[in-house]
């Protein structure tokens, strides 16, 4: 029996998060706040509330606005939070550092929190 080597392939897992604000933030506002920390291209669809900040080849923060959700839970915590508006948070897991950095600027600057993407929000990463 022949000795088969592993290849070793690496995979990027991702994390997925939210960025919520009681305020009723657009996405220029967020694009705005984005734009004076992050020294990285940045790409912004207005029309369909997107954002993209590029860390390099292949990888990158992308940011979303969604709707409110639905469910009797998750609007339980919207209410409890006061939160009117959400936009969706992806990226593989080796930037997350870089994408809290970038928003802890912009919680400080327009307010709101980052949360988890779980059955409860938590934790709150950056509040």
């Amino acid at each position: 029996m022949k000795n088969k080597k592993a290849k070793n392939i690496k995979k990027s897992s991702y994390i997925d998060c939210y960025y919520m604000n009681t305020n009723e933030i657009g996405s220029r506002d967020l694009y705005e706040a984005i734009s004076e920390v992050a020294k990285n291209k940045i790409e912004f669809w207005e029309a369909a509330d997107v954002i993209e900040i590029e860390l390099g080849e292949k990888s990158s923060i992308d940011i979303e606005k969604l709707s409110m959700f639905r469910d009797v839970d998750d609007k339980k915590f919207l209410d409890t939070h006061n939160v009117n508006v959400i936009y969706g948070i992806k990226t593989d897991s080796e930037h997350r550092e870089d994408m809290e950095k970038i928003f802890r600027v912009v919680v400080g600057k327009i307010g709101g929190f980052v949360c988890s993407d779980s059955d409860d929000f938590m934790p709150i990463f950056i509040r």
